[in-house]
């Protein structure tokens, strides 16, 4: 494989994998009506109990502002996992409440995560999806509440004049096969682009990634089918 080809089929590899990215979440369930409180201070207690009374704050229906700065909050609603939903991928809660932007730290609110009242995870820029177990998969409703610090807007002292944005809170089933690929593909695709251009190990690992992608079928908008050429596909890479 010569080096121009090389780095044209790199540039084809890396452009799929965000085909394969787009395809983690099997199905999404938005999650609304989520209530929030402004706290004082740190200091102050989450309002994290089944029998708190929250009908007196202010509700907001994601994608949409909320909020300031260097603020510490909590969030309260509540979700319902379909009962089948755990029969077809890892159930998870992903969370999106801020602005993710690169190269800048706290842009993205650090929040631990209750259910029920009880802790249970935590969530922030980099660990949005918080899987759960069967036990919360029961049809049933349950609530969900954050205790959450907004940041500061990267590590600049100032905070910026606009609030917030939220983009969505949902319930989601995550595909393992398709996750698992996609970290293995990316592991390649970074190992590759790290070698230099003479390296024969950089041309192997770029063939055998390409080979892998053959197999995909990403013809028509992914699918069933599309689910069903991943084994297949991480097996090739494997090898």
């Amino acid at each position: 494989m010569g080096l121009q080809e090389q780095r044209f089929t790199l540039s084809k590899l890396k452009s799929r994998l965000k085909v394969i990215e787009s395809q983690i979440v099997r199905s999404r369930q938005p999650i609304g009506g989520i209530k929030f409180y402004e706290h004082k201070d740190a200091s102050e207690n989450p309002l994290t109990a089944v029998d708190f009374d929250d009908s007196n704050w202010q509700t907001i229906s994601p994608p949409a502002y909320w909020g300031k700065w260097n603020t510490n909050y909590t969030f309260r609603t509540k979700f319902i996992v379909p009962q089948v939903w755990d029969k077809l991928g890892q159930v998870a809660l992903e969370f999106k409440l801020g602005y993710v932007q690169k190269g800048l730290d706290f842009c993205h609110p650090e929040s631990l995560v209750y259910i029920d009242g009880k802790p249970f995870a935590a969530a922030d820029r980099y660990h949005n999806i918080v899987y759960l177990p069967n036990q919360f998969c029961d049809g049933k409703e349950h609530l969900l509440a954050l205790h959450a610090y907004s940041g500061k807007w990267g590590h600049f002292d100032s905070a910026p004049g606009f609030k917030l944005f939220m983009e969505g809170c949902s319930v989601a089933i995550i595909d393992k096969s398709v996750k698992d690929f996609l970290a293995a593909v990316r592991v390649a695709v970074e190992s590759a682009d790290a070698l230099s251009e003479e390296s024969t190990a950089r041309g192997r690992i770029i063939e055998a990634v390409d080979k892998s992608f053959r197999v995909l079928n990403t013809c028509k908008t992914p699918g069933d089918d599309f689910y069903a050429t991943i084994p297949a596909s991480h097996k090739i890479l494997k090898d």
